[in-house]
């Protein structure tokens, strides 16, 4: 077999932590770099400028065979890339951000930015790095095989905030913009501005989740049509206070086991929707909500996360979206129901 026809594909893992310098998945590995490593990829590559939490790469060693060009090597870093990076912000929370790749090929590194992150920026919020340690490894494995199952329908072509063309009814892609805003998040620049992208982007993806058009009702078309010719900022403040409601109570009654941690998450959920349409509204927010938001930003994301992985498994079940809503809305006060859709949501169970 020639050299050339062997490529390692690398990702940097940026705020990766792990209790093994070296974790061997089978298909890739991850591998803590040595400072040797640092230096040479310093020298090598014009992006990596040996930024303080850029400790791990992600690699693929494979053969591709004789007489592919640089477009090929390239497109299989995308290959590669994108589906472990969903695998890996799905199966586990954390700041996990892969700034750029690169392949080996003929002895030579040739580098690839992915989206998102710029090397002279992105130290963001501190505390939350994505950890993966040794006994992930199996629990990850499995993890990985069974939600390339439900997300088989991601791999086509289509804007996930454009409704899906007459072709693809038959394709269910209801988790598709929400999952978008939260793996885009995950990859943009991570700094302390972002934070509010960060809420207002979450907060509409848990709204396509688990709100219809509805809720509203008619308080809600009433409230439209005096809007008007009157106040726009009443009938906003009506409608968002029974999408709120709605927000908060399937929330509770979808990922939570008791009543404390219910009213826990309702009381979260409320407080991150009234700081967003205090954001979206531009009345800004106070010192309070401001240390609230900081605080609890990643408990939020992780409910996203959450909640992306519980309604794949709730749209087998249900044909429609307000079918799911239905029984959650049911589920919020019959213990027995809530109990039994806790017991459905296989990929949840799998991840951490």
């Amino acid at each position: 077999m020639s050299f050339e026809d062997i490529v390692n594909v690398c990702i940097t893992l940026r705020n990766f932590e792990s209790d093994s310098d070296y974790l061997d998945f089978k298909d890739f590995w991850i591998e803590k770099l040595s400072e040797d490593d640092r230096n040479q990829l310093c020298t090598d590559l014009k992006y990596f400028t040996n930024y303080p939490y850029d400790n791990h790469i992600a690699v693929r060693h494979y053969y591709i065979g004789r007489g592919k060009s640089s477009t090929v090597l390239r497109d299989n870093i995308f290959i590669f890339y994108y589906p472990l990076f969903r695998s890996m912000k799905l199966f586990s929370t954390g700041d996990l951000i892969t700034p750029i790749a690169f392949y080996r090929w003929n002895g030579k590194l040739y580098e690839v930015l992915l989206q998102g992150e710029n090397y002279g920026m992105g130290y963001g919020l501190t505390g939350n790095p994505y950890i993966l340690n040794n006994d992930d490894i199996e629990a990850f494995n499995l993890f990985r095989i069974q939600i390339e199952k439900y997300l088989s329908f991601t791999q086509l072509h289509n804007i996930p905030y454009l409704k899906k063309p007459k072709i693809l009814n038959n394709i269910d892609n209801r988790c598709l913009l929400a999952l978008h805003l939260y793996l885009k998040r995950s990859v943009e620049n991570n700094n302390n501005f972002m934070i509010f992208d960060k809420l207002i982007d979450y907060t509409i993806a848990l709204e396509s989740l688990y709100l219809g058009r509805w809720d509203e009702g008619k308080r809600g078309n009433l409230f439209q049509r005096i809007a008007a010719l009157l106040c726009k900022t009443l009938y906003l403040e009506r409608r968002n206070e029974g999408k709120r409601g709605n927000l908060s109570k399937r929330i509770a009654a979808l990922l939570c086991k008791d009543e404390s941690e219910k009213d826990k998450i309702s009381r979260d959920i409320k407080k991150f929707y009234d700081i967003r349409s205090d954001l979206v509204h531009a009345s800004l927010i106070d010192p309070k909500g401001n240390d609230f938001l900081y605080k609890n930003i990643y408990n939020y994301e992780n409910i996203l996360r959450k909640s992306i992985l519980a309604f794949l498994d709730l749209n087998l079940s249900y044909k429609t979206k307000a079918d799911v809503l239905s029984q959650l809305d049911q589920a919020a006060s019959n213990p027995d129901l809530i109990k039994t859709i806790h017991e459905s949501l296989e990929i949840l169970k799998l991840a951490r």
